[in-house]
């Protein structure tokens, strides 16, 4: 679920005075991105041995447990259940699974937590597998799955459709045996695919390296050991676009959740004890916030880094935002694989404007991802930060093939 793609920003004086005059857009290094994910918090679904489940939300600011949304059982059969996003709506689908049998089954998660409805998609897929893991490694707009066997090493990768049809398998190799946690996690904000995780509870090895595009291992960018742990888990429980990791020893019952960066150190951010679990599974229920909501956090991003600086914030402007989401559905719609200006800026603006500024982006996944981009690079941070501006308008869209195109509008109001 990423691409190559560019960052083009206009100059920080994108238009001046009553001119109209455009003034060409430098472009920024070719940079790689990801498709959009919500960047809400993940519910932590909490499963006994005798196949009985409960989950709860995660208070993204202290990271404790906050309120129960569902409760249940399933059956004990399933050795392995495993969120997976197969059809790019940002809610997860959950995978279940039987490695004495083979069997497995797909099914729909409601925004409470509770499977819904008949299966999606039922069938087997070989006996053995230890762990299947949906992850995003893939230029589309849905989860690709990992199936490993921590006895003989074997490693697969493949594509899933919407409907839960599985394509021919696009890696197949080993990767050594005995890696009890593999899983794939959003490490940096501007990581471009998932990285791959891989640990061992008996010595407490950790590795985490980068993925191809069809789920090969690349580079190894860290070699750690994280301790002897039962079970390593990924769950954004904070509502950054990075994910963390959940610690679990089902012997001690002890937890820890924990930042992980590229250097692999983890640093606890919580820790306790939870009763005796089976898994413990990071679980995205929500479903993808809407073009409001995207423009309230991207303002939010924005006046946090203004304040910072002792700049007064921006206001939301509604016909920004009409004009900002126009042109990103103009992006989407052509899809060029990049992002491109408005031919002129002026078009669509409000009565009484003195300065014009824009930023577009492509395939940034988040809210957080985007502005982080912007404010890494000189000639979009410089429109953030200009004081002189005092609205801004956001508008994201989304391809037929799943990618988000961004626009960013900023006016001085007289």
């Amino acid at each position: 679920m990423r691409m190559l793609t560019r960052l083009v920003a206009a100059a920080a004086v994108a238009v001046i005075g009553f001119t109209g005059f455009a003034i060409a857009a430098p472009t920024v290094p070719a940079a790689e991105a990801v498709v959009f994910d919500n960047w809400a918090a993940n519910e932590l679904v909490f499963v006994r041995s005798d196949g009985g489940f409960t989950s709860y939300r995660v208070t993204h600011t202290t990271s404790k447990l906050g309120s129960r949304t569902a409760t249940g059982t399933w059956s004990s059969s399933w050795t392995t259940i495993a969120p997976i996003d197969i059809n790019g709506d940002g809610r997860d689908e959950l995978l279940f699974y039987n490695a004495r049998t083979g069997k497995f089954s797909i099914r729909k998660v409601t925004s409470k937590g509770q499977v819904s409805g008949a299966a999606i998609r039922q069938g087997t897929l070989g006996k053995g597998w230890t762990t299947l893991v949906g992850v995003d490694f893939h230029p589309d707009a849905n989860d690709e799955l990992i199936l490993y066997n921590a006895t003989t090493g074997a490693y697969r990768t493949y594509n899933i459709s919407a409907k839960g049809v599985f394509g021919k398998p696009l890696v197949q190799t080993t990767i050594g045996a005995r890696w009890t946690s593999v899983f794939g996690m959003r490490i940096n904000a501007g990581d471009t695919r998932d990285r791959l995780v891989l640990h061992q509870s008996s010595t407490g090895k950790a590795r985490i390296h980068t993925l191809t595009s069809k789920g090969a291992l690349g580079t190894r960018t860290a070699d750690e050991n994280w301790g002897r742990w039962t079970r390593l888990v990924p769950a954004n429980v904070d509502t950054d676009a990075q994910d963390e990791v959940v610690f679990y020893n089902s012997s001690s019952r002890r937890y820890k959740i924990t930042d992980v960066r590229s250097t692999g150190a983890p640093r606890t951010i919580r820790s306790g004890t939870w009763s005796a679990y089976r898994m413990v599974i990071g679980l995205n229920v929500d479903p993808r916030p809407t073009t409001s909501q995207v423009a309230q956090e991207v303002l939010r991003l924005v006046n946090k880094e203004r304040k910072a600086r002792g700049l007064k914030p921006l206001a939301l402007s509604s016909t920004l935002n009409k004009e900002a989401l126009r042109w990103s559905r103009y992006q989407a719609k052509v899809d060029r694989n990049q992002c491109f200006h408005r031919p002129d800026l002026t078009v669509g603006m409000p009565a009484g404007w003195r300065l014009i500024g824009e930023n577009v982006a492509y395939g940034y996944r988040t809210p957080a991802a985007v502005v982080q981009a912007w404010m890494s690079s000189p000639s979009h941070r410089q429109n953030i930060l200009r004081p002189s501006f005092t609205h801004m308008g956001v508008g994201d869209a989304t391809s037929s093939a799943g990618y988000l195109y961004w626009t960013q509008i900023f006016t001085q109001q007289r």
